[in-house]
Formats: structure tokens, C-alpha cells, sequence
């Protein structure tokens, strides 16, 4: 297989095209997953180190995370009576596809606590998992991480605070938590947004005096061309 993250815009430029292709197996091309369209470069090492890894693990986990690959079971051959048999020849009855396995959070043994808290965006729980030793880096079933669960800004935030005040508790690379969150740098985000409205009412106020200026400037070329007119009608 051949792993590859790319956008639409670029993927002919990397891949080519449906009918002329740049790899002699297309099908081989299979699209690598990132929670964001420009990923960092600890996910990048964390999607290589994933894919080009070997993971042992007991019976019972592994059986739980290929489940969802396995093949179906072949129904068990039928016996038509003869009678029915030249009928079934002429109108074949179509087979319905056999049920897909439906994926179950409380049925995944790899779901954890800090899982299930991530997956209900509840910041306290989130803090509470965490201090409890529950691992970021723990992939489920469906291989991912609890702050992949997380759909709010304030679950999310929850994670990236215990990392600012824990950056050496585990490998955040794993975790795919952004940078943590601290009083040093909430202090250094509000700064810069202070400096930013500072220099918006600078510009705005610099554009009200250049427009008062022109403003000006072409009533002053008015009266001339009035005094001017003037002038030549009087003489």
C-alpha cells in the first residue's frame, strides 16, 4: 500500500489523473487521515511511525481490532426441492448483502475513560481522567486518541491546559493535543490581540484624517475654481 496525505488541488500533480495515472497499481494509493488539513510534524512522525510499526498484543484485543475487517460468513447452502429448482433458474432471487458490523463505543475494551469524557466534550471529566493517569496517546478500536473525540473549543482547551501545566508527563507528539495552554502564553495571546486592536484604531484613525485631509483639500480647490470664474466674469 502506499499512504499519502494531499489535497484535491494537488493530487494530480502528485498522483495524476483517473486516466493517466503516475503509479502503474492506483489501487494500491490509500488516503492517510489528519484531523487538519496542514498537519504538524509530530503527526506526520506519528502517522509514520504508526504505519511502519508492528504491534503485538493478546488474542482477545486483537480479535476486537480486526473484527471490523473480517469478511463476512458465507451463508450455509440451501436445499431446493426439484419442483422449485427450474422456477429458481428462471427468476434468480437476489442475495441481500450481509450486515456490516456496527461499531460500539461501551463494547470497545481500548475505549477508555478519558475516551468517553472527550467523546461527551465534559471538561471536568476530561481534567479528572487525566489526573487520574488516564493516557492521551491511548487509541481505541477505531485507532484514535481521546482529544480526536472532542467537538468544542472548551473540551479541547481542556486537554491543552493539563498539557501546559504537565508537558512532561507524556509524549504530546502522540496525542495530537496542539500546544498547551499556560499564564504565560493566554498573557502573550491577549497582549498581541491588545496590540492588534491598537494598531486597528491607529489605521483608522490615520484613514478618518487622511479622508478629513482630501476632504479639505477639495473644498479648497473649489473656492479657487469659484474665485477663478469670478474673475474672468468680471472682466
Amino acid at each position: 500500500l502506499i499512504l499519502v496525505s494531499v489535497s484535491k488541488r494537488m493530487k494530480s500533480t502528485l498522483l495524476g489523473t483517473e486516466k493517466e495515472p503516475f503509479l502503474p497499481e492506483p489501487g494500491k494509493v490509500r488516503k492517510l487521515p489528519f484531523m487538519v488539513g496542514k498537519p504538524t510534524f509530530e503527526a506526520v512522525r506519528e502517522a509514520y511511525l504508526k504505519a511502519a510499526s508492528v504491534i503485538f498484543t493478546d488474542e482477545k484485543t486483537a480479535d476486537s481490532l480486526s473484527a471490523r475487517f473480517r469478511p463476512a460468513p458465507a451463508p450455509l447452502p440451501t436445499i431446493v426441492p426439484a419442483s422449485a429448482a427450474s422456477s429458481a433458474k428462471a427468476a434468480p432471487a437476489e442475495e441481500e448483502p450481509p450486515p456490516v458490523p456496527k461499531y460500539c463505543e461501551e463494547e470497545d475494551p481500548l475505549f477508555t475513560a478519558l475516551h468517553a469524557a472527550a467523546f461527551a466534550d465534559d471538561e471536568e471529566r476530561i481534567i479528572a481522567a487525566l489526573d487520574d493517569g488516564g493516557d492521551p496517546r491511548a487509541r481505541d478500536s477505531k485507532g484514535r486518541v481521546p482529544y480526536y473525540l472532542c467537538t468544542t473549543q472548551k473540551a479541547r482547551e481542556a486537554f491543552r491546559r493539563w498539557r501546559g501545566s504537565n508537558e512532561d508527563a507524556w509524549d504530546w507528539g502522540a496525542t495530537q493535543v496542539p500546544e498547551g495552554i499556560t499564564d504565560e502564553s493566554e498573557q502573550r495571546k491577549k497582549d498581541k490581540e491588545k496590540e492588534k486592536k491598537r494598531r486597528q484604531k491607529e489605521k483608522q484613525k490615520a484613514n478618518k484624517e487622511q479622508a478629513k485631509a482630501e476632504e479639505e483639500e477639495r473644498i479648497r480647490k473649489e473656492e479657487e475654481e469659484k474665485k477663478m470664474l469670478e474673475a474672468a466674469q468680471a472682466k
